[in-house]
This record gives structure tokens, C-alpha cells and sequence, in this order.
């Protein structure tokens, strides 16, 4: 869509302008009602095209666009006034405007000329940046070759001269060019050589390629030797317009004929890719697509260029004298003739878009800007007319229009609420479920920023508004504690929250916002999508109050369970000490040991049932390994920065691979954490240097009950780790140390200094 800003001190005409422009789709309108208030909307918003009256208070439209292009803005500027004097418009057009339009008439045709006149300036800008962007181009191949080139007019006068051709000789543009090519600084050192290049310069004009060898002084003071060449530019007639000289170094072919081939070669090759980089530039300007012709009010053809003759496939000669009208489709005949009876000696310029019957039958879309032409009497002598095929246009319109329609369906027609906002937070989309689901129709909120009205009492952002605006820092003000960063989504957010005043008793929503993005990565847009997760919330409420009570119920049973436990290790404590005999001290020995193995039992179901009671998060590595310090052993961590999400129990697992590598490893000196990013996501090492696990242990080590003591310390890792999908496998080399890799799945893990 064209953004525009139009800018006038009577804001009925604002409105009205307004109105008729944005009744096509492909303007946006922004208005203003003083050129000062226009230049301080310029600094913070981007517009395609500028509209401007004349005559305004303060500052008129004339020194408005004159302190645009003061600041080197080309963007397009038309001058929009009821004032038509010949000493305006010469300013105007002075100052850089692009076009002038008079007011008055019919408003719906003033309008359209000004929205066909719009569409033709952002056209014409962009086409006139990329035939700068080729003038760079070619600019660029010119002044970069290391050959000497230039270019003369045919009587031999210099016109252009690129920078290696100066550089040699230590001359500046001023010093050659506009001087006839043989009196310029290289030739000065010999008059018979200047008049040897005159004779050439001469016959180079007649059609004939002329090359010959010459000496230069460089401005070391060197002499080199150069092949210089003077070719002649023909037109289409086959007469000479211009000439090329050119010079090449040959000064080794001169003094080693070995060296000389190589060079020759080269030259050969930079001199067919010029000649290829001018015939492609040649190519563009020949085959451009503007067709242009000249008639008189009966139609007789008197002026019209190859292309025009070429679109319609008709010779020139055969046209010029003659009555010649493109077959036209009954339903765009009334369209054409409307236009033409439009042009008035006040309004002579307008723009039509209309089909043709071309030749074959087919049918094709054209763009005409015609103009006519009266004589001092106002009698309407001709008719001026430039057109060019715009029917990939209007087909590529029509699929975008197409496509647009399909992605409004699949929105409307989504079960799941949502709804859509633009750069400017003015709602755009807002579907079916999201009606049914808040109570307001589609049309309530279309084109408004009252978004807010279906979740809040009060005006408030929502998500989307905060990504729109690109203020991630303003997240936690509003919905603190209850967002997080998508893990699925790039530059998404999610969040939880309560509504009470929706439904009977309130409700929970689950919802998800992320950023529109254009091709450029510039935000212009927001969508949120909305989930009712009330019943599963208060589920899960009901769960946790369960929960709560069997953890309390099972509390109370733990703590008498251990009490009974401890008075039977006492009171066989007491026994052994009060007996001597050797059956009954091993009798009573087994009963302790026994009610010191369900003692550990129960202090593990006491963790265990620690395990998904509270919400998982984001916990930083570096932090947690910071909490641990082993006696005697050197404990070091490579990951600072990065945080996993997982259980809060997480510090339980760090401690027990730690623990077991002191208890069970022997030898150990020293343990590493480190961290590595792959394609699936991110490992963490955790390695020491003692004796390893053998291959038959690595997978039962984290069975439950194995190995010395009561083996849950892995076993419970294992759980804590797998809650988030984290797994841990054992991979070290026997005898060298145990190494344990924790793979974190991706969206996972994070390193919030590079966010």
C-alpha cells in the first residue's frame, strides 16, 4: 500500500480528499493541516508521496518542498492548489516538484486524476532509482577498468574520460575535457603525432575503426607504450553519433614477447566484457516498453515511435497520415470516452487504465497518460499520448487480491480466537470465534484500536500492541510473573491471566502474540491468538488442593513411620549392648540395618514426591554449579551464560553426579562442566578424571536400587531431568574418568546476553 501525506489548511478538503484516495486500496492517507506540522510527521513516519496546497498560512507549499529537498528527500511531491499562475508553476518546477495540479471541477474526477497522478510519481520514482542504480553500474565498469576510455563527439571533441586514463598522466577533467581529443595533455609531447590524430579522429568519423600505437609519459616520468584505438557508435540508420578511443598498455608486450601474450589476452577479455556491459546497458534503453504516439482530434496518426509500432505490429510508415484506434471492449469504450471529454485546456493531462483487443485476439492492459494540446485560441488541435502494457500488473493484482481474499477466509473461519492489528494498532482482522467468543461484532472494531474492550474495563495494551510498538521492556509492567518467551515462535510472547469480568465466574486465557513482519524485517503488524484454558486451570487448582492434601496426609504418616522406626533401632540398640551371644547380637544387628535402609526409603519418597509439584523454569547452569564445593577437588563450569527450562529440582541432579563422581570414582581430582550447541539442541557435559564406569554399568546406573548405598541418586536425576524432556546417558572411557551428557532439546535452553 502507498502511504501518503496530504497537506492542506482547510480540513474539510483533508476530509474529503481523504475519503475519495482510500476508496482504493492502494492508498493510505495521513493529512495535515500546516506544512510544519507535515515536516514534524515526516521525522517519525515514512510516506511515499507528498500532496501539497499552494497558498497556506505560515509557510505555502512552495517553501514547504523547498526545505524537503534542502534535506536531500526525492520522495515524489505534487503541488495540489487552486492557484494556476504561470510564475507558480515555473517556481514549482524549479524547486523540484513533480507534478502540479490545478483544483476545481467535479471532485470525483479531481480526485481520480490526483490518485492516478500519485500512483504515476511513486511509479516514475522507483523507475527512475533503478535507472540511476544502472547509470551507477555502469559509472562503476567505466571508471574501474585499468584500460584508458573516453568518449568524443564526431567532430573529436571530448566528452567523457574515465579515471585510469587521468590518473596515468596526472591530469584533471577540466584539463581535457571539451577540447578536441588530439589537443589534450597526452599528445602535447609531439606535433606530429597530434596531427596523425587528428587524421584519425577524422576517418573514425566516416565509419572506419582506426588503431595505432602510441607513447605517454606516466607520472613517474616512465614512458610507457600504448595501443589506442578509435571506435565509431552507429545508430539505427547506420550513421556515426559517437566515438570511443581507447587506450592499452602494451609497454611489456614491447620489451619481453612472452609477458606480451598474456597481456594481449587480458585486454582482449576486459575489452569483450565492455563491449558486453555497453551492448546490455544498449539493450535496456532500446527495448523500453514506452509506447508514444501523437493524433488530431479525428484520429489521424502524425507522430509515434518504434516501440508503439512494434506492440501493435505495424510499420511506422504505414500508420503516419492514417487513422489507426486499438480495438477497444464494448465495456471500456464509455470509460475512454469519458476521459478523453475530461481534458479541457484547465485540466489537460489525465490518466486511464483500459484494455485492447490486440491483433491475435488476445487481451492486454494498458496505461495511458494523454494529453491535450490547444492553440492560443483554445481550439483543440492534437492529442499527446504515452502508454506502456501493464498487464503483469493487473494480473499480479489480481492474485494478490485473490490471495489476500483466501488468507481473510482461512482467519475468518479459524476456530481458534484471534484477531490482527497493523502498524498504527488499528484492528484489521477479527474473526468469527472471537465474536462469538467476546460478544463484539467484527464491524464494531475494524479499522478501530478498541481491541482492549474485549478483555479490559479500562483502555490498556495488549500483547500485540507491546510487540507492535517493539516495547519488550513495557511486558513485565502489564504481565508480570505470567509470561514467557515462545519457545516455538520467534519474537513471540505467551502469557496466562485471570479475566474476571468475562463469563459468569471469570476467566483464565492462554494467549499468544507475535509480530507481522515485511520483507525488510520491519515490523507494520501484530496477531494474537487466544485459548480458554479455564476448566483446565481449574483443574489443575483442584489437583494441586488434592495434591496438597495427600503431601500433608503422607507428611504426617512419614514422621510417625520414622518415629516407630527409630524407637525399634533404639530399643535393639539398647539389646545388643545387654547381650552376649553372637546369634542373637547378628538377630538384632539385621533388624537396625533394616530400619536404617526404610528409613532412606522414606527420606526418598520425601524428594521423590517433590518431583512436577511446583511449575518448571529457567535456571542458570553457572549459578547452580556455584552452589557446590567439593572438598578436595577442583569443580569448574564453561557455562556461565546459559539458562535451561526445567524442574526446580534441578540443583538435585548436579549435586548427585557430583556426589557419585567423589564417592564412587576413587581417584577423582578434578570435574569440568561444559556446554556445546548442535543441530538438536544443547549438551552439558559434566566430566571427571577418575576411574569411569564400565560399559556393562553405563545404562543400570540409573536403574532404581542399583549399585552401593540404596543406587536412587541417578534414578532420580533422571526423573527431575525427563519432566522437560531432558535425557542423560553416561559416555565416558572406563578408566579414564565418567563423562555424563545432558541433551536439552531446542527452545529449552537460552543465553539471555544474546537476546
Amino acid at each position: 500500500m502507498i502511504s501518503v501525506l496530504y497537506v492542506d489548511d482547510e480540513p474539510d478538503l483533508l476530509t474529503l480528499g481523504k475519503a475519495f484516495l482510500e476508496r482504493s486500496s492502494a492508498l493510505s492517507v495521513d493529512t495535515s493541516v500546516s506544512a510544519d506540522d507535515a515536516l514534524k510527521k515526516m521525522k517519525s513516519t515514512h510516506y511515499d508521496a507528498i500532496i501539497s496546497d499552494y497558498k497556506m498560512p505560515e509557510m505555502d507549499g512552495i517553501t514547504f518542498l523547498k526545505i524537503v529537498r534542502e534535506e536531500g528527500n526525492t520522495i515524489p511531491f505534487i503541488i495540489f492548489t487552486g492557484r494556476g499562475r504561470e510564475e507558480v508553476i515555473i517556481e514549482a518546477l524549479n524547486s523540484g516538484v513533480d507534478f502540479y495540479l490545478q483544483k476545481g471541477g467535479n471532485p470525483r474526477f479531481q480526485f481520480a486524476e490526483l490518485k492516478n497522478v500519485i500512483l504515476k510519481a511513486v511509479k516514475q520514482k522507483k523507475t527512475e532509482k533503478a535507472l540511476l542504480e544502472r547509470e551507477r553500474k555502469f559509472r562503476a565498469i567505466f571508471d574501474q577498468t585499468f584500460q584508458f576510455i573516453g568518449l568524443m563527439t564526431v567532430d573529436g571533441t571530448l566528452i567523457e574520460a574515465n579515471r585510469t586514463a587521468l590518473q596515468f598522466s596526472g591530469v584533471n577533467e577540466s584539463d581535457v575535457i571539451g577540447k578536441p581529443f588530439w589537443e589534450t595533455p597526452w599528445w602535447s609531447y609531439s606535433k606530429e603525432l597530434q596531427e596523425s590524430l587528428r587524421a584519425a579522429v577524422k576517418r573514425a568519423a566516416t565509419g572506419a575503426f582506426v588503431r595505432f600505437e602510441a607513447t605517454f609519459t606516466a607520472t613517474d616520468g616512465t614512458l610507457r607504450f600504448f595501443d589506442i584505438s578509435i571506435k565509431p557508435v552507429l545508430d539505427e540508420t547506420g550513421n556515426v553519433i559517437l566515438l570511443i578511443p581507447e587506450g592499452r598498455d602494451i609497454t611489456d608486450r614491447k620489451r619481453a614477447e612472452d609477458e606480451l601474450r598474456e597481456q594481449y589476452q587480458e585486454l582482449i577479455k576486459s575489452k569483450e566484457s565492455l563491449i558486453r556491459s555497453e551492448e546490455l546497458y544498449r539493450n535496456v534503453i532500446d527495448t523500453q516498453t514506452e509506447l508514444i504516439c501523437r493524433f488530431r482530434p479525428d484520429g489521424t496518426l502524425v507522430f509515434l515511435n518504434e516501440a508503439y509500432c512494434r506492440y501493435f505490429g505495424k510499420k511506422c510508415a504505414d500508420l503516419i497520415g492514417k487513422k489507426f484506434r486499438p480495438k477497444i471492449p464494448a465495456e471500456d469504450q464509455v470509460r475512454v470516452r469519458e476521459h478523453f471529454s475530461r481534458l479541457t485546456r484547465d485540466t489537460p493531462i489525465s490518466t486511464i487504465d483500459h484494455r485492447i483487443i490486440m491483433p491475435k485476439g488476445t487481451i492486454r492492459w494498458q496505461r495511458w497518460v494523454d494529453r491535450a494540446i490547444f492553440d492560443q485560441e483554445g481550439v483543440l488541435t492534437e492529442y499527446q499520448t504515452v502508454g506502456r502494457d501493464i498487464t503483469d500488473v493487473k494480473l499480479a493484482e489480481e492474485a494478490l487480491n485473490n490471495s489476500k481474499s483466501q488468507l481473510n477466509s482461512i482467519l475468518k473461519g479459524s476456530p481458534i480466537p484471534q484477531f490482527v492489528i497493523d502498524r498504527d494498532h488499528r484492528v484489521i482482522h477479527w474473526n468469527d470465534a472471537l465474536e462469538e467468543y467476546s460478544g463484539i461484532n467484527a464491524e464494531e472494531v475494524i479499522g478501530t484500536t478498541q481491541h482492549w474492550r474485549a478483555f479490559y474495563r479500562e483502555e490498556r495494551p495488549c500483547m500485540a500492541d507491546l510487540l507492535v510498538d517493539g516495547a519488550i521492556e513495557k511486558i513485565p509492567e502489564w504481565y508480570k510473573g505470567k509470561y514467557a518467551k515462545s519457545r516455538l515462535i520467534d519474537d513471540a510472547y505467551e502469557a496466562t491471566d485471570f479475566f474476571p469480568q468475562m463469563g459468569e465466574r471469570g476467566t483464565w486465557l492462554y494467549f499468544t502474540a507475535a509480530p507481522i513482519k515485511d520483507d525488510n524485517g520491519e515490523i507494520v503488524g501484530a496477531v494474537e491468538t487466544l485459548e480458554d484454558v479455564t476448566e483446565r486451570r481449574f483443574t489443575e487448582n483442584a489437583l494441586k488442593q488434592a495434591l496438597k492434601k495427600l503431601k500433608l496426609l503422607s507428611s504426617i504418616t512419614r514422621h510417625d513411620v520414622l518415629n516407630q522406626v527409630t524407637i525399634v533401632r533404639g530399643y535393639a540398640g539398647i539389646a545388643m549392648t545387654d547381650t552376649h551371644d553372637p546369634a542373637v547380637i547378628d538377630l538384632l544387628s539385621k533388624i537396625d540395618s533394616a530400619g536404617s535402609t526404610i528409613t532412606r526409603q522414606i527420606e526418598f519418597m520425601r524428594t521423590y514426591e517433590k518431583l512436577g509439584m511446583d511449575e518448571p523454569g529457567w535456571y542458570n547452569i553457572g549459578t547452580l554449579i556455584a552452589k557446590l564445593n567439593p572438598e578436595n577437588v577442583s569443580l569448574t563450569c564453561a557455562c556461565n551464560d546459559i539458562e535451561i527450562f526445567a524442574d526446580p529440582m534441578l540443583e538435585n541432579v548436579f549435586f548427585n553426579i557430583i556426589d557419585n563422581a567423589i564417592r564412587h570414582g576413587e581417584r577423582v581430582t578434578s570435574i569440568a562442566v561444559h556446554c556445546e550447541v548442535g543441530p538438536d539442541g544443547l549438551t552439558i557435559f559434566v566430566e571427571d578424571d577418575g576411574i569411569g564406569i564400565s560399559h556393562d554399568r553405563k545404562e543400570r546406573i540409573f536403574e532404581k536400587g542399583y549399585g552401593k548405598n540404596m543406587g536412587l541418586g541417578l534414578f532420580l536425576a533422571r526423573e527431575i531431568l525427563t519432566i522437560t524432556g531432558i535425557s542423560i546417558s553416561e559416555t565416558g572411557v572406563p578408566d579414564r574418568g565418567a563423562r555424563f551428557e545432558m541433551h536439552v532439546p531446542k527452545g529449552a535452553y537460552r543465553n539471555p546476553k544474546k537476546q
